[in-house]
């Protein structure tokens, strides 16, 4: 029986719920786990092919993003280049410009009449001290001789390496003038105040062109240099 004639479950019975429960709890999570693994099976291709797919996406995202590397890598170049060829065109415009006007502005400026000689665009080796160098003008009188120098953009570094040139490798690249005073010339579209302390700190002329215009921007100070009273 299962139920005694006191009400109460019987041992046997009892026993039985035990052992079934015993056995619902051990084979249900097994039967469970078989399940699982047989559907994983199934699903492992369906994962490969996943897989496959995502490291292709990644392998082709990678190759796209070295092709845009490159791309820019040659856009660069190719801008860097556009820009030097530019700033080549704009400096041989703007030496185009000065070098006809600036022996009228030199002349007016200190007085000087007309310029024996203008020349532009020498350039000289020495082969004897392996030195080179050009300048883009040369406006010679009497007594001196202007050297100038043409920047479309002036910085600092422009005017040491000029006066370098004049105090170190003029005299050996022009030993015809060694009898004459050289004296330096840069003129540029613009020359901000602090480069024109420095001009005139070092003894150069500075010319501004200011659209067909060239003036004179530190003449006070570089007449007095020479002596001018014109």
């Amino acid at each position: 029986m299962v139920v005694s004639s006191n009400g109460l479950i019987s041992r046997k019975f009892l026993r039985i719920l035990v052992c079934l429960d015993i056995q619902w709890v051990f084979i249900f999570p097994i039967g469970h786990k078989r399940k699982a693994m047989s559907d994983l099976k199934q699903q492992i291709p369906s994962l490969e092919s996943a897989l496959k797919n995502y490291l292709y996406a990644q392998t082709q995202l990678l190759r796209g993003f070295e092709e845009f590397k490159e791309a820019m890598r040659d856009f660069k170049k190719e801008s860097n280049k556009r820009w030097g060829d530019l700033a080549n065109r704009l400096g041989t415009l703007v030496v185009d410009i000065v070098v006809p006007n600036l022996p009228n502005v030199l002349s007016k400026t200190f007085g000087l009449g007309e310029p024996i000689g203008v020349m532009s665009n020498i350039k000289r080796k020495n082969r004897e001290r392996c030195v080179s160098g050009e300048v883009d003008a040369l406006i010679e009188y009497d007594d001196v001789i202007f050297v100038n120098e043409t920047k479309s953009t002036l910085h600092s570094d422009h005017i040491e390496r000029f006066a370098q040139f004049m105090g170190e490798r003029f005299q050996m690249l022009f030993p015809e003038y060694g009898k004459k005073k050289a004296d330096p010339v840069i003129s540029s579209i613009a020359i901000p105040d602090e480069l024109v302390s420095e001009l005139t700190e070092k003894g150069i002329l500075g010319v501004v062109l200011l659209g067909d215009i060239l003036t004179v921007v530190n003449q006070g100070d570089i007449r007095m240099r020479y002596g001018f009273d014109g």
